[in-house]
């Protein structure tokens, strides 16, 4: 090549920009960064709640994450606004409850089941708005009380005597009631009234027995047919029953 063909042949010259990402690595770290001191702000604000948290409470929490499946339509969800299913067994998972109504709810129906696996078909056990409700009914050859009386039958004592074992522990305050059908007594001296309210008494003292204080129990009432149960007629024998009514720490029923 001559010497005036090189003078006319171009000069490339490559430039390199170091400079381009901030530095030796670049504002990726800045964003690493933010997400280590939230991640760590979680942890801290977690720490804090689970020490604010009584020994009852981590024990539902911890029952709540064992069986929490986000694909289980029988999951709980403590949003509010939501609306899920009452989880499996009356289960509760509710941060900053008191014993719910549906754990106690669980405590007497397990009892129920270990206790009188065969009379449980007597016992109906359900949340109402102020707490809970426990209906012992009547049963043909199953009777809680003597006919036309309040002596309690055996049956009848082992039916009451565990239902008052299976709630002493518990705080709820207690009303109990008695119930009949709307057969009328023979006696007009003495109606399903009275029958009602001695029954109703006769409760009370068999749970006194067992050991509930007597301060738990803030009324015993009689309310012969007036009050039969839901979707019977009045003159089914089932509604010869008792009613313990546990109710809810807030509720002002005995104001």
């Amino acid at each position: 090549m001559s010497k005036e063909e090189k003078e006319k042949k171009s000069i490339i010259i490559k430039k390199v920009n170091k400079g381009g990402h901030g530095g030796h690595h670049g504002g990726s770290w800045k964003v690493a960064f933010a997400d280590f001191v939230t991640a760590m702000m979680a942890f801290f604000l977690l720490m804090w709640l689970m020490s604010a948290a009584s020994k009852e409470q981590k024990e539902h929490l911890s029952g709540y994450f064992k069986e929490f499946s986000l694909f289980d339509s029988q999951g709980v969800s403590d949003v509010p606004g939501t609306t899920e299913q009452i989880p499996p067994e009356h289960q509760s998972a509710t941060i900053g409850d008191t014993t719910s109504d549906e754990e106690v709810a669980m405590i007497v129906n397990e009892h129920v089941e270990e206790k009188l696996k065969e009379l449980k078909d007597q016992i109906i056990v359900e949340v109402f708005e102020l707490g809970v409700r426990i209906e012992a009914t009547h049963k043909e050859n199953k009777a809680l009380f003597d006919s036309g009386s309040a002596a309690p039958t055996e049956i009848g004592k082992k039916i009451i005597s565990e239902i008052g074992i299976g709630i002493k522990d518990l705080k709820n305050k207690i009303a109990i009631e008695g119930h009949t059908d709307a057969v009328r007594y023979s006696s007009d001296q003495y109606t399903n009234w009275e029958l009602s309210v001695e029954r109703a008494s006769t409760v009370r003292r068999i749970m006194n027995q067992v050991g509930i204080a007597s301060n738990r129990i803030k009324r015993v009432s009689g309310y012969a047919s007036e009050k039969p149960l839901k979707n019977t007629d009045p003159f089914d024998s089932k509604n010869r029953r008792i009613s313990i009514l546990l109710y809810k720490e807030d509720a002002k029923v005995f104001d």
